[in-house]
């Protein structure tokens, strides 16, 4: 079996000279440790078998493309017992072994360059570089989302909580945000569900410093770093001066609980805008008034929308999920969702259409109903429980068009802005990469080259895998799923 030594920066020169299939593997290699630096989970939240971490990273080069990583368990009954000198025989207890698995898939993604020549492009070259920085990206935020869908997924109801108690997503309204109320509920939800403390540093005396950490967006904190309770908490409670959390932005942690929060960027290339913790996008095709329903494009601009590849709108509900592993979630084309359009210019800027879809193929959502003055064809009067009433809802005015470039969200029927924060215990997700092609590399360049050497596509293969880690009754116990209402400016206010 062929195999290849770890890539650095020493060696790297060294192994280009060797063989143009060592080249593409140590190349590969590089691209996968550098992609981690594009993901947010492995800042401070991933780690190896053992290491208490959030995520855990297990990889197996015996492992190929199609297949699974196991990981054996062992569960035990407890109670019952024997007092005294009571009879034992058949009172024993049964170990009960268990493999846990994930399965491993092959991934691959390129970018193509256009009339430039052949020696433009080899390894350690301009183009070379600026690909491979985009590849390593690309799956760097791959590898996140697989795993971060991977929990909403498989979420429940016994590991899924809402402020104030509210039973179901349709339930929310504008107040029922992210709080410390919350964090100390989802705190109770993790200890029932037997999850043990995230491993987040070591303190001064050595000691592993262990906390549930809540990991959410800067959406869905902004109302917990507003709230009087966590203000005043903050100004007593820590040192005075500069390094207090109020300056430097960071949030404290509340009853012992560690809270992270996630800046999302919009993207300024062709890219989904928002995470998995909250959806969002840009129209890319204006929306005039009418009565008919129409397809609703994300990507900002006409140019962009025309991809159908990119997933604009894969963090929205119903779209299929795929993995690097196959598929997490089917397509779901019965339930219907609302989305809420802001107008961000013209002469309804800061209106807002509503609309509901079904269909939702990642790309693009399928128009169901519009809210509109009056009832015709597709239009309605009444979209879920927004009302078109005197043409404001919520606090806000409506509209039944929208300008391209418009900021959309997922709202509920009642036009509640959602999203979620994810409660962290130890190995909340197992996650990992195997061999491509059997041997020890787990991932390679690839090329491709026409047009008598003129066009050519760099790009990156390798396998990868990601599940929630299961206890031994079958059940998800590492992480609580908090779904909240978010409070965005712009949209409605009920």
């Amino acid at each position: 079996m062929a195999s290849y030594e770890k890539i650095n920066a020493q060696t790297l020169s060294e192994v280009l000279a060797r063989s143009p299939e060592a080249a593409r593997v140590a190349w590969g290699e590089l691209a996968i440790r550098k992609s981690n630096d594009y993901s947010e989970l492995y800042k401070y939240l991933v780690g190896p078998l053992g290491s208490g971490k959030a995520f855990i990273e297990h990889s197996d080069l015996k492992i190929t493309a199609g297949n699974r990583v196991v990981l054996p368990l062992v569960g035990g009954a407890r109670g019952g017992g024997v007092q005294g000198s009571g009879d034992r025989i058949g009172k024993e207890k049964k170990l009960v072994p268990k493999d846990f698995d994930f399965k491993i898939g092959r991934w691959w993604d390129g970018f193509a360059i256009n009339s430039v020549a052949l020696n433009e492009t080899v390894i350690g070259s301009k183009w070379d570089r600026a690909a491979s920085q985009f590849l390593q990206r690309n799956l760097g935020i791959k590898k996140t989302d697989d795993m971060l869908l991977e929990l909403l997924v498989r979420a429940n109801a016994r590991n899924t909580i809402r402020p104030n108690s509210k039973a179901t997503r349709n339930d929310l309204r504008t107040l029922d945000v992210f709080s410390t109320s919350t964090v100390t509920r989802g705190q109770s939800t993790l200890t029932s569900l037997g999850a043990k403390p995230v491993t987040l540093a070591k303190s001064s005396a050595g000691a592993d410093i262990r906390m549930f950490t809540f990991l959410g967006t800067q959406f869905s904190l902004e109302t917990l770093k507003n709230s009087s309770s966590y203000l005043e908490a903050a100004q007593y409670a820590e040192e005075r001066g500069i390094k207090n959390s109020l300056f430097t932005g960071d949030i404290m942690p509340w009853n012992g609980n560690a809270i992270y929060q996630w800046n999302v960027e919009d993207p300024e290339d062709m890219a989904p805008a928002g995470c998995p913790l909250s959806a969002r996008a840009y129209l890319g095709n204006a929306i005039a008034s009418g009565t008919s329903a129409v397809d609703i494009k994300g990507g900002g601009s006409a140019s962009n929308a025309a991809d159908t590849d990119v997933q604009y709108f894969g963090y929205f509900s119903n779209a299929p999920i795929v993995g690097c592993e196959g598929s997490k979630r089917a397509a779901d084309t019965a339930t219907e969702r609302y989305v809420a359009i802001l107008n961000q210019t013209g002469a309804n800027a800061g209106k807002v259409m509503f609309a509901s879809y079904k269909v939702n193929n990642g790309n693009k959502l399928t128009m169901f109903k519009r809210l509109g003055a009056s009832a015709s064809g597709d239009q309605a009067t009444t979209v879920g429980n927004i009302t078109w009433g005197s043409g404001s809802y919520g606090g806000v005015s409506l509209t039944d068009s929208a300008p391209e470039g418009s900021l959309m969200v997922e709202v509920n029927s009642y036009g509640v802005p959602f999203g979620y924060v994810l409660a962290l215990g130890e190995m909340a997700g197992i996650m990992g990469h195997g061999s491509i092609d059997g041997k020890s590399a787990i991932a390679k360049r690839t090329e491709e080259h026409r047009n008598h050497d003129m066009d050519h596509a760099i790009g990156l293969e390798t396998t990868f895998g990601s599940r929630a880690f299961e206890r031994i009754d079958g059940q998800v116990g590492g992480y609580a799923l908090v779904e909240c209402a978010l409070a965005l400016p712009g949209f409605a206010v009920v």
